[in-house]
């Protein structure tokens, strides 16, 4: 619910003053207005579109409109949030036990796509699909039911290594001999009491590896095979499960592709069922001659596995449809485990459905046919989401920020791809996640290989300028490319307030307003030192205060408690805090000028307006302060607003998760260009124009490569590394206090399989689609900084205290 405030007389005249700038028009009224208003969140899908089970082949392809699902099913006219068909490679192959199917995308959910886990490029050579072993440690996390002796099979290939010494659960198991020469299976078992009932890994320590052009290989692997120890005869003699005999049958009638749920196995699907009335929708026939029986059962944490459903397949039926109502499992994570009986059973136009939530036709009709002459992008440095009022109760004031939420669409679940300035600007300035993009530590620069939007949109006769006032998004870091103007007022030693960026960036909009133009306007007031003007600083803290804190040396201080030399009280905290909500507030009444004007020249008609910002700021959320450290959510909780006056609905909140690659596809989508080939993220522009896509939906987060967080729906997972994990219920717990990992498998086991897909994805627009596509982008070679005595100087002046 939006906090009650009043307006008391000091107040009003410095929100009415804002510094001497006049807000938008009725934002005043708005920031003052008494009573409380509803906060609607919507629960939406995103991202992947096309009808269920479809594979779009482009990005232009990946933008048709989804379909709802057909006519004579009990499911007609719902949407299909999940699709099975087109996530069969997030679920898991069972036969006899459960298979890793290496060389496929089903791999990744258990290697987290080779991040940190010594699996390296995928393979196919001679009819076997298979993964390489890199490094001297191989890692594959895989989930279990209950704590049992496993009978483990590996079909591998020997390249450097003439064994490996495995480990489970970090204690040691057994020394495994690989084969001299051709492929061949290997077989051990991991003993009773170092099984978990959860998540496991065991860890491969290969003897040695080979260069082989330009990798260090221990072995190949094609596929493991994990059973229960008390079905080790079946299981031997079991044979393996692919993802190609799981997508192999031949297309439905009609043209959808089908599903195998194999004979004596299953298919198991981690899926976020959504809220509402949701229904499991499964069209059946028999994938052969024999009857089969099909069950379906959902577990979820914390319960016991409920049976669904058991369907007899008679030989030779019809297709036929069952439908399964999913309300009491609404709102939670489960996994949806389809096995058969007899014989095996193939599935059509599977998937989880749920009512739509149709937006507006005018504004859907605008899809592909609007199209914005300019396109301008407020970045806001260390701006954290929840200090903006349009994301919730806060007692800072910025009617600005509240007005564009008003008059267009919000994100409510919007990461930052970085922690800090560089890599998150350079990720919403290229399209490209920051460990493609390589420009995410403090002594690198964006590589020359990798192409800025300016240089597109300049190359496509677009006018571009950029106003920015952080030193690392500079010449010296490799962002001086593509612009007509460019002012970065650190290096130049300008004043760096909102009053003087807004103000010289509206100059030069006002010069050139009658040629297609991108403008990129990055203030910097709510990074240290945070020193707002005494008005708004007293909104938020108006006693006398006679402490160490210096709002002129906040960028030196802030770093000194970081380092624990500085102690400070209570009351200091207090005081930080409020010069920063002050610099909000502050930043929050130039904006409006900015806005305004625009709109005085008619601009904000033919102009898309995104305001985001590349991180947030911690204080004392995980005791300590500032940025550049961790990935919880005081970082990487970020605005992201998109304004379109009369062509995106006023007032859409989109509660889909998305990150800052999706805003150099949604710049072009808007100016009715097709984004470069080799972005990385998808537009979401037909998103804020109220058309319903695929999911599931997921945003991603990184510190310099090692660390990473996937963020899906109400459930945020961190790593540290491959090993250590952590969960987090945002829901319940959204200063991330209380780590979960231990107590929800299931939901652990969904968020790895989210960031495996994410992280072994060679395009990134497509990591939820099971096909292998080719990278659409080659590798990018970390490229060194030539740093200076004077650039040192100013970085330091921000707080970026470099060694």
């Amino acid at each position: 619910m939006w906090r009650k405030t009043g307006c008391d007389k000091e107040r009003r005249s410095v929100l009415r003053a804002l510094a001497g700038v006049p807000l938008l028009p009725g934002a005043l009224a708005a920031a003052c207005k008494k009573g409380e208003g509803e906060r609607r969140v919507v629960e939406l899908p995103g991202a992947e579109a096309g009808a269920p089970g479809t594979a779009p082949e482009t990005a232009a392809a990946a933008v048709a409109e989804p379909a709802a699902a057909a006519g004579g099913v009990p499911w007609a006219g719902k949407f299909p949030e999940y699709d099975l068909a087109a996530r069969v490679g997030f679920a898991a192959l069972r036969r006899e036990g459960l298979w890793i199917d290496f060389g496929t995308t089903d791999a990744a959910k258990y290697t987290l796509g080779g991040w940190k886990t010594g699996w390296g490029r995928l393979h196919e050579r001679d009819g076997v699909r298979y993964a390489h072993a890199v490094t001297g440690t191989s890692r594959v996390f895989f989930p279990w039911e209950t704590a049992e002796e496993l009978v483990v099979r590996i079909r591998l290939k020997r390249f450097g290594a003439a064994y490996a010494s495995t480990y489970l659960n970090d204690k040691d198991v057994v020394r495994v001999d690989l084969p001299s020469n051709d492929w061949d299976v290997r077989t051990f078992r991991l003993p009773a009491d170092r099984v978990r009932a959860g998540e496991n890994q065991l860890v491969f320590r290969w003897s040695a590896t080979q260069d082989v052009a330009g990798e260090a290989l221990a072995a190949a692997v094609d596929w493991i095979h994990l059973a229960s120890a008390t079905r080790a005869e079946a299981a031997a003699a079991a044979e393996p499960l692919t993802q190609a005999e799981v997508r192999g049958l031949p297309p439905a009638e009609g043209g959808g592709p089908r599903l195998l749920v194999p004979a004596g196995g299953g298919l198991s699907f981690p899926i976020d069922v959504p809220a509402g009335t949701p229904m499991l929708g499964l069209v059946v026939a028999p994938a052969g001659r024999d009857a089969a029986t099909l069950t379906v059962r959902a577990a979820a944490d914390g319960a016991t596995a409920v049976e669904l459903a058991r369907e007899t397949v008679a030989a030779g039926a019809a297709p036929r449809a069952v439908a399964i109502a999913l309300a009491p499992l609404a709102g939670r994570v489960i996994r949806l485990d389809l096995d058969a009986a007899g014989g095996g059973v193939a599935l059509s136009g599977a998937g989880v459905f749920r009512d739509p939530q149709p937006g507006e036709p005018a504004a859907l009709a605008r899809i592909g046919q609007a199209k914005a002459k300019n396109a301008i992008l407020v970045m806001i440095d260390t701006l954290r989401a929840d200090h903006v009022p349009p994301y919730g109760p806060t007692r800072v004031q910025a009617p600005v920020l509240g007005l564009v939420a008003e008059r267009g669409a919000l994100f409510e679940r919007f990461s930052a791809v970085e922690d800090w300035t560089k890599p998150s600007c350079a990720t919403m300035l290229t399209g490209l996640y920051p460990n493609t993009h390589k420009a995410q530590t403090d002594d690198v620069r964006l590589p020359a290989t990798v192409r800025m939007v300016s240089e597109e949109l300049k190359a496509a006769g677009w006018t571009t300028a950029a106003f920015i006032a952080n030193g690392y998004v500079s010449d010296k870091f490799g962002f001086n490319r593509g612009w007509d103007h460019y002012t970065n007022f650190i290096r130049e030693s300008k004043p760096t307030r909102a009053e003087n960026v807004f103000g010289r960036a509206l100059e030069w909009i006002e010069q050139h307003k009658d040629r297609p133009f991108y403008a990129y306007v990055h203030t910097i007031d709510p990074h240290v030192p945070y020193a707002p003007p005494e008005t708004f600083l007293k909104l938020y803290d108006d006693k006398p205060y006679d402490g160490p804190i210096v709002p002129s040396k906040t960028h030196l201080q802030v770093e000194e408690i970081k380092k624990r030399t500085m102690q400070v009280t209570d009351r200091d905290k207090e005081r930080i805090v409020a010069l920063y909500d002050g610099e909000i507030s502050y930043h929050d009444g130039y904006l409006g000028s900015f806005l305004k004007r625009l709109d005085e020249l008619g601009l904000l008609e033919e102009t898309l307006v995104v305001v985001t910002s590349d991180h947030g700021e911690e204080f004392w959320d995980h005791d300590s302060v500032g940025h550049g450290h961790s990935i919880f959510q005081e970082l990487v909780h970020v605005p992201f607003l998109l304004m379109w006056k009369g062509v995106i609905p006023a007032g859409r909140r989109i509660a889909d998760n998305h990150d800052h690659a999706v805003i150099v596809p949604t710049i072009f989508e808007a100016l009715g260009l097709p984004p470069p080939d080799y972005c990385e993220g998808r537009s979401v522009l037909p998103r804020a124009l109220g058309r319903e896509e695929l999911g599931p939906h997921a945003g991603f987060s990184t510190h310099q490569g090692d660390r990473m967080a996937v963020w899906s729906g109400r459930h945020k997972f961190q790593l540290s590394g491959a090993a250590r994990g952590a969960l987090f219920d945002l829901a319940e717990d959204p200063h991330c206090r209380t780590d979960r990992d231990d107590e929800r498998p299931i939901t652990v086991r969904y968020m790895r399989t989210l960031l495996g897909a994410f992280m072994g994805a060679p395009d990134k627009r497509f990591w939820r689609h099971p096909d292998l596509r080719r990278a659409n982008v080659g590798e990018v070679a970390v490229e060194r900084a030539t740093s200076d005595p004077e650039l040192d100087r100013q970085l330091e002046a921000l707080g970026y205290l470099r060694p």
